[in-house]
């Protein structure tokens, strides 16, 4: 056989072969990164429906401790109102518990954040991300019960950033037909 012949065959198998292999190649990288998109458009929509949710949930406590407030003790300096507030605990237990249950809320929402970070539009993150923080506030307590700022602090936070809450709040319902 002579060698044109020889390099002739090889090229008629060689050619097609690595075409072949190339275009088996290229299609496993095409159908698994659309597998791999599937699985983000399905976990952006199931994050998002649970953020909608919780967000919702707390935005709403939220709400109604701002209505509580107002209702109660926006007509007194913020001293005295935390005064009455504390020294008639008896008479706002219903308000210390949805206290407590908006706190156990924004855990689940905070965790719930951290889960879906891959999956959610950067700017909705950052936005999520600041309504979160704008709950986050600082309290002293002496361990004994003797002393224990926290309700203090607690409405001193609610009242400041109540406009910017809900400013961030309406943004992010915005964005959330973005995510959809």
């Amino acid at each position: 056989m002579s060698m044109e012949k020889y390099i002739s065959d090889i090229l008629k198998i060689g050619i097609p072969s690595i075409l072949g292999l190339f275009s088996t190649v290229l299609a496993y990288i095409f159908g698994r990164k659309k597998q791999i998109d599937e699985i983000k458009i399905k976990k952006n929509f199931e994050y998002a429906q649970r953020i909608a949710s919780e967000l919702q949930e707390v935005h709403d406590g939220y709400e109604r401790l701002v209505r509580v407030w107002e209702e109660n003790f926006a007509h007194m300096p913020f001293h005295k109102a935390i005064e009455v507030f504390e020294k008639h605990a008896d008479m706002y237990d219903n308000e210390k518990y949805y206290i407590q249950q908006l706190v156990k809320k924004e855990e689940q929402l905070e965790k719930l954040y951290k889960e879906s970070l891959i999956f959610l539009k950067t700017s909705f993150r950052k936005e999520l991300k600041q309504y979160l923080e704008l709950s986050k506030f600082v309290y002293h307590h002496d361990s004994l019960g003797l002393f224990n700022n926290y309700y203090e602090k607690f409405f001193e936070n609610l009242n400041k950033k109540k406009e910017k809450r809900r400013l961030l709040f309406n943004e992010l319902e915005k964005n959330f037909n973005k995510l959809i």
